[in-house]
């Protein structure tokens, strides 16, 4: 059995699930994109960066998933850092969702499963500035990496360290 020791031991051993998954499932995947999911699952797990406090009208909500239309509210007023921000949230939390949370999200039919998919292709298009920047590769092989982050080996360690936060939290997100 692997033992995490730290942080950086950790997004390495996320790296080598990525990379292994990649090859067993004959999809390619950039190192860039590899360092970048690791990145993000990583942050995931040792922060709340999915769990903010929102407010809309006389809903409030601490400690939960931000619905993805409330990211839209301000959009007109948003400067173009902000926008790519937001951008860049979106499409990491759908594809998230969508690689470690398939099941639970198809279960509300593949409307939720479209919307999600089209929601982190589009965040990752609108980031990306050429045809060989991580998030056009993201944006592009959305599919395929969300499968390839589903088959890591580390998934089921990592869903079951979220489960009763997520679960909450993506009904909150769906029905919102």
């Amino acid at each position: 059995m692997y033992v995490v020791t730290d942080e950086h031991d950790f997004r390495k051993h996320l790296s080598l699930d990525l990379t292994a998954s990649a090859q067993t499932n004959q999809i390619q995947v950039s190192q860039p994109v590899i360092t970048y999911l690791a990145e993000m699952l990583a942050g995931y797990l040792h922060t709340n960066a999915l769990f903010r406090s929102y407010e809309f009208g006389d809903l409030k909500r601490e400690k939960m998933l931000t619905p993805l239309s409330l990211f839209d509210r301000t959009a007109r007023t948003d400067t173009p850092k902000l926008k790519r921000i937001k951008a860049q949230m979106i499409g990491d939390e759908c594809l998230f969702l969508l690689s470690l949370f398939y099941e639970r999200i198809a279960r509300d039919g593949q409307g939720q499963v479209n919307l999600h998919r089209n929601l982190g292709r589009g965040a990752y298009d609108y980031l990306s500035t050429d045809n060989s920047s991580i998030f056009w590769e993201l944006a592009r092989d959305f599919d395929d990496i969300s499968q390839v982050v589903r088959d890591i080996e580390q998934a089921k360690r990592i869903e079951s360290m979220l489960k009763k936060r997520i679960e909450m939290a993506a009904h909150s997100l769906i029905y919102s």
